[in-house]
């Protein structure tokens, strides 16, 4: 790079262009399958092969750790959010049964296609032949390497000033210069960000453009290491950030070293997409929080982080979570004398976690380092306390969040696993163990409860599960219904929700939409449950965890005025297990039939159609348990004559027949006949007995 003023604005575009909003937004959410060369779209470009053979299989994850490749039967969930389109929140109002959109942009940036570019603006600075280090100078955080002759940083890159030029060394003025420009545009792209985008890019499935992210920080490292990074004042930060990617550096090449041994033990050559080791996503966003903490000496987490890899001793201070969970334990675990420095710290490794979770692979590491069991720990920690005056609901909802992030980034993995812990009995002991005033104290924290265990159920119905899974999860989600109606009625009878306005409305209108798009989701697993299991699931087998009768028509009878919110509830009651086993239960039968059974009657929309005929067999089994208390009753009777023609319609007149009969008693037939006098009626009640 020459010295003129024309090309030292040739990058200033640049510069200018790049947002640190921007930026930190693409590293909270990194996506990590976006590609150096953009993917040929079908039937428009022919695919490069050759890049093709580079790059690899986007579908299979190789970090060169084997033990953590994924499942051959296992989809990668790449990201949360694809990058370049646009985010689609649908959020469904009951708004005379409309469904509103509300569509918001996509902020983050390629890195793809950004960081290409700060390479470029290093490379047309760096002096011919290298940066040029110190000499002498021991790699020390508490080296100052400052004195009041030091160069001072302008916004502008300028020579180098003529009263510098007097050093022992054979070094001219246009050597001096070169390096103080290409000092000073590696501080401002690490201003910018762009050192924390080339650290987070090591993340990237894209083994193109995680070399160009290592190229980068290379030369954002020989930038730092020379005499005119250490003769900037206000550079003050360069000793911490030095440090870093002195970590970085060491910790890749042990990485590189196992990588080589392994496969030179099998007698092959290391593969060009495992020259430069892949990261998981959250050690990659550690690292490029990190450098922006460090870059800030006022940041509360500047200390603690400083402190970590100040500890870091193996090979020189390497960086020794490549494929780890880096510093989780000792922040989440915080031992700070300060409560509040303690509460920072968790929430700090609590974001770390949850954005850095972006696929099944990032949460393999998460797992191996039992953090999701962590998590449920220390939520139920926090709802066994009573809140006190002025405490807001931030560590609860962010554990949530974390929670319900990295389930469903973590796909059918996550999933399978974090059954196999006890999600759902977790989920029932939270809704169930104690009361909502403790567990769940605040309208926002129920709403986040809501959507984790939403996104709980969609993933066990993705799942495919076994016979004997199945029926686990049936047995589960029973009770799960019983708590989320439960919490439904608490939450509507508090004074979370305000007893005047337009806000109470809009308020009460979202919760129960909240709680009744659940129970639709409950009603779907449990018909995918029932499918795995042999035979009739219903009224003899859970009776410990089956719906009571007086639950299903309290949530019924708030359900009267629509008939939307109603087919989902009577959709999920006529699946699940349900029992029968108290006088009060016994008394409410008649109201649940008619209940039931007048829904039908009532709408005659096609939501219904799937629902009749497990409703059918639901009246048949109460008959049984119930006997006299609904047996022979006309109004029930009358309902079920008048579904003959809807049961025609699907296919169900079998099971129609079979509820009928079961609710008539041979001994009692004739009185009812008189009570009924319609002939024809009469003429197939005979034919029917």
């Amino acid at each position: 790079a020459g010295s003129d003023g024309d090309h030292n604005q040739l990058w200033e575009w640049l510069l200018n262009g790049l947002d640190n909003r921007r930026i930190r937004l693409t590293i909270s959410n990194f996506p990590v399958c976006d590609t150096l060369h953009p993917v040929a779209e079908i039937d428009v470009e022919i695919s490069d092969e050759e890049v093709s053979d580079v790059v690899g299989n986007e579908n299979t994850i190789d970090d060169g750790a084997g033990t953590l490749s994924l499942d051959n039967d296992t989809n990668v969930k790449a990201e949360r959010v694809p990058l370049g389109d646009f985010r689609q929140f649908n959020e469904e109002q009951n708004n005379n049964n409309a469904t509103v959109q509300r569509t918001k942009t996509d902020d983050r940036i390629s890195p793809g296609f950004v960081l290409p570019f700060i390479l470029a603006a290093l490379q047309a600075y760096l002096p011919p032949g290298g940066a040029k280090e110190k000499e002498d100078v021991t790699s020390s955080v508490s080296d100052t390497g400052r004195d009041e002759g030091s160069i001072k940083r302008r916004r502008d890159i300028i020579p180098f000033h003529a009263t510098n030029l007097d050093n022992n060394d054979a070094r001219d003025s246009e050597d001096i210069t070169r390096h103080t420009n290409f000092v000073t545009i590696a501080h401002r792209l690490s201003n910018k960000g762009g050192l924390a985008l080339a650290l987070a890019s090591l993340s990237s499935r894209c083994p193109l453009l995680r070399q160009i992210a290592l190229v980068t920080i290379s030369l954002f490292l020989q930038a730092f290491k020379t005499q005119e990074a250490h003769d900037l004042i206000d550079f003050r930060e360069r000793p911490q950030i030095e440090m870093i990617l002195n970590s970085v550096q060491r910790g890749l090449v042990v990485r590189r070293s196992e990588l080589l041994t392994r496969e030179n033990s099998k007698g092959n050559d290391l593969p060009i997409r495992l020259r430069v080791p892949m990261f998981p996503a959250v050690s990659a966003l550690f690292l490029a929080r990190a450098s922006l903490v460090l870059s800030n000496p006022i940041d509360p987490m500047f200390g603690t982080i400083n402190g970590y890899f100040l500890r870091l001793s193996d090979h020189h201070g390497a960086y020794k979570d490549i494929t780890g969970l880096p510093a989780f334990i000792s922040l989440f675990s915080s031992s700070s004398d300060s409560s509040l420095q303690a509460q920072k710290e968790r929430f700090w490794a609590l974001e770390l976690l949850r954005d850095g979770t972006v696929d099944e692979y990032s949460y393999k590491i998460a797992s191996r380092r039992y953090a999701p069991t962590l998590l449920f720990t220390s939520f139920d920690s926090l709802a066994c306390c009573y809140p006190s005056p002025g405490d807001d609901d931030r560590e609860k909802n962010l554990l949530i969040e974390t929670i319900e992030t990295i389930l469903n980034s973590g796909g059918r993995y996550a999933a399978i696993h974090m059954m196999r812990m006890g999600l759902l009995p977790w989920i029932r002991g939270v809704l169930a163990g104690r009361h909502f005033s403790l567990s769940l104290h605040t309208l926002s924290i129920r709403f986040s409860f809501l959507k984790l265990i939403s996104t709980a159920l969609d993933l066990m119905d993705k799942t495919d599960p076994t016979s004997e899974l199945a029926e686990y999860i049936l047995i589960e989600i029973s009770g799960l219904f019983k708590s989320i109606v439960h919490l439904y009625f608490d939450t509507i009878q508090s004074n979370l929700i305000d007893s005047h306005g337009e806000r109470k409305n809009q308020s009460y209108t979202d919760f129960c939409g909240a709680i009744y798009k659940l129970l639709h989701t409950i009603n779907l697993l449990a018909l995918n449950c029932r499918e795995r299991i042999n035979g009739d699931f219903g009224l003899s087998s859970s009776t410990a965890n089956g719906i009571e009768i007086s639950v299903a028509c309290s949530i019924l009878s708030e359900t009267s005025t629509n008939e939307m919110w109603r087919a989902k509830v009577v959709s999920s009651i006529v699946v699940l297990p349900f029992r029968v086993d108290s006088s009060k239960d016994l008394s409410l039968t008649k109201k649940f039939c008619i209940s039931l059974l007048s829904s039908v009657v009532r709408d005659d929309s096609d939501i219904w159609n799937q629902t009749l005929v497990l409703l059918l067999r639901r009246i048949s089994l109460l008959s049984v348990l119930a006997g006299e208390t609904i047996r022979d009753d006309p109004d029930i009777i009358s309902l079920i004559l008048s579904c003959k023609l809807r049961c025609m319609q699907v296919s169900a007149l079998s099971e129609w027949k079979e509820c009928l009969i079961s609710l008539l008693s041979v001994e009692n037939l004739p009185s009812f006949l008189d009570e009924i006098g319609n002939q024809s009626v009469i003429s197939f009640l005979q034919q029917l007995s």
